[in-house]
């Protein structure tokens, strides 16, 4: 049950005369088993170097395909001895590749060894090709994006607004049609995607103008904050919007009419404004809704 030498020892003897008897040793030893154990996975995005570690309970070496360097630092120069290191930088040429890296421990007869199995992907450049001059649509599509294809995995758009749809699909890198619900300025960009790796694009920006809009107030929310005195609405949209004050016994006390942006937006308020129960009503062309509020002091 434990490594160490051992003796086992054969005995020969009269069964007359247990006194003539003759032996012989014979020497035996049993070494510790080696193991040795890795991570079953590493993936690399956009770059050729990964930093590998490897467990084992005697010495152990790293072997890998041709074209694996070892190194003691990243972007340090080239150490063979690295192999020898139970955790080390390795460098491989390639990429989009995929390489196994095995770990071999020896007690000088037994070997033992684990492999990793290390991915090295690249997103491919997001870039938007659209005229950067083509930047307004007076209706309520666009029809020039377009960006480079990636040569391996796929690529998607988003808008930095809600319900945009994509003709025939977010997928598609050129010819493709926003279809936008809401006027105002719609960022979009360009997302490549290779397994677990992924890069963006900078934002192209177009304003839609003229469009009608179909704002529902469903979408927005009013928060009154009983410690402070600011009045706050959140939306997911841009949206125009009249925004008037009611006394509790329906009298009109203010009114303003003002650009909601996306996110948290303060309200202006009447001045003065007694602590007790208000109103507050936000129009838009298409829809209203009235909020009922308590201001404190």
């Amino acid at each position: 049950t434990h490594s160490g030498d051992y003796q086992i020892i054969w005995t020969e003897m009269n069964a007359g005369n247990t006194a003539c008897r003759c032996s012989d040793t014979f020497n035996l030893t049993f070494l510790p088993t080696p193991y040795s154990e890795t991570p079953e996975e590493i993936t690399i995005c956009n770059s050729n170097w990964a930093y590998i570690c490897g467990n084992s309970n005697m010495p152990a070496q790293w072997s890998g395909p041709t074209g694996v360097t070892f190194h003691d630092s990243l972007n340090g120069p080239v150490n063979p001895m690295g192999s020898y290191n139970s955790c080390t930088w390795i460098k491989y040429p390639s990429i989009n590749d995929t390489i196994y890296m095995f770990y071999t421990a020896s007690n000088g007869y037994c070997y033992s060894y684990d492999s990793v199995k290390i991915s090295f992907l690249k997103a491919y450049p997001p870039v938007i090709i659209t005229n950067p001059i083509d930047s307004i649509s007076n209706s309520n599509q666009y029809i020039s994006l377009c960006a480079t294809a990636p040569t391996y995995g796929y690529g998607y758009w988003v808008d930095n607004q809600l319900n945009t749809h994509f003709q025939p699909s977010n997928q598609t890198s050129c010819g493709v049609t926003a279809s936008v619900q809401y006027s105002g300025i719609h960022c979009f960009k360009w997302i490549t995607v290779n397994h677990s790796c992924r890069d963006t694009s900078d934002a192209f920006c177009v304003n839609f103008v003229g469009i009608n809009e179909n704002y529902m107030l469903s979408n927005l929310n009013l928060y009154p904050n009983p410690f402070r005195e600011d009045v706050f609405i959140a939306s997911s949209i841009s949206v125009n919007a009249k925004i008037e004050w009611y006394s509790i016994d329906g009298k009109k006390m203010f009114e303003n009419i003002t650009r909601i942006e996306v996110g948290e937006n303060i309200i202006e308020k009447p001045q003065n404004l007694d602590v007790g129960i208000y109103f507050i009503i936000i129009k838009t062309d298409n829809d209203n809704k009235t909020y009922r509020v308590s201001y404190l002091k």
